[in-house]
């Protein structure tokens, strides 16, 4: 049977240094979040709702957290789901942009950021969100299409 290490070390790792005589407590960053992958995650629900194990048990045998299993399971979270706020554009819509933008930039009429940002403004307020497009969308956006 796995073991799982304290709390206190999964959480945060508290260390003392000493200095001048004194004692200074140090706390170190836990780990990386979500070290489990996607498909260990649809084995383990396979394994609760086919095969009729606990989630307890499958979790600790997929190597996956028992309450994100739980939410998985009983259906508060949907399959495929990903944190965070809604993205701005479809990946579909994003990848279009990008073409868009490398033809203009390949015929030298490159756009600028606050066209671009413009134009993506204008297509949220065509659909009625209530959202402001941000620089940091722009840096997100260049992230995921590295090739602009």
């Amino acid at each position: 049977m796995m073991q799982c290490p304290p709390l206190r070390e999964r959480v945060f790792r508290c260390t003392s240094s000493t200095t001048a005589g004194s004692v200074v407590p140090t706390i170190e960053e836990r780990g990386s979040y979500k070290q489990w992958s996607g498909g260990q995650m649809d084995q383990a629900v396979k394994a609760v709702v086919c095969d009729g194990k606990s989630v307890r048990r499958a979790a600790m045998q997929y190597n996956v957290p028992r309450s994100t299993l739980f939410d998985r399971v009983s259906g508060r979270v949907q399959p495929g789901a990903v944190s965070g706020p809604p993205k701005y554009l479809t990946s579909t819509e994003e990848a279009e942009l990008a073409k868009f933008l490398s033809r203009c930039g390949a015929v030298g009429y490159a756009r600028s950021k606050s066209e671009i940002l413009a134009l993506v403004q204008r297509v949220l307020d065509s659909r009625g969100k209530g959202r402001t497009v941000t620089h940091g969308w722009w840096d997100s956006f260049q992230r995921r299409h590295p090739e602009l």
